[in-house]
């Protein structure tokens, strides 16, 4: 069975780094198991403002390795009033919809996902899970 990893912004900023990293090398690493990437449309905006032409290659570098996640209008109204991070919630909600197993990969340790079956964590999450649904 395949895994969706749904990749926070940090991580694909880390991917479009000019410098190679682990993260770098994890994707590749992923890429060569059951896996599909997918990016959240609603950090589309967000990202173009991150990327920078002097420490980053162009969002459109990665395109072609991942997919868009669809941002549901209809889940703005699912996000609870005290949740701090919007965009945290919308990216969960939206990951819900994906079919079989799915995961946020992210190095933000306070990715505060709003969905219950929906599971957030860096890379060593991300290989127990692979393992776990192979």
């Amino acid at each position: 069975m395949s895994l969706n990893i749904v990749l926070d912004s940090d991580i694909v900023l880390d991917l479009l780094n000019l410098s190679q990293n682990d993260t770098q090398y994890a994707f590749s690493r992923l890429q060569k198991s059951p896996t599909q990437f997918w990016i959240p449309c609603c950090l589309l905006a967000i990202l173009e403002t991150q990327i920078l032409p002097t420490r980053h290659h162009p969002l459109d570098k990665i395109v072609p390795q991942v997919k868009l996640l669809s941002c549901l209008a209809e889940h703005w109204h699912l996000i609870p009033p005290l949740h701090k991070n919007k965009i945290q919630a919308l990216i969960s909600l939206d990951a819900a919809n994906l079919k079989g197993n799915t995961i946020v990969w992210t190095n933000n340790e306070d990715f505060n996902p709003v969905h219950p079956d929906i599971e957030c964590g860096d890379i060593e999450l991300v290989y127990a899970m692979l393992a776990e649904h192979s």
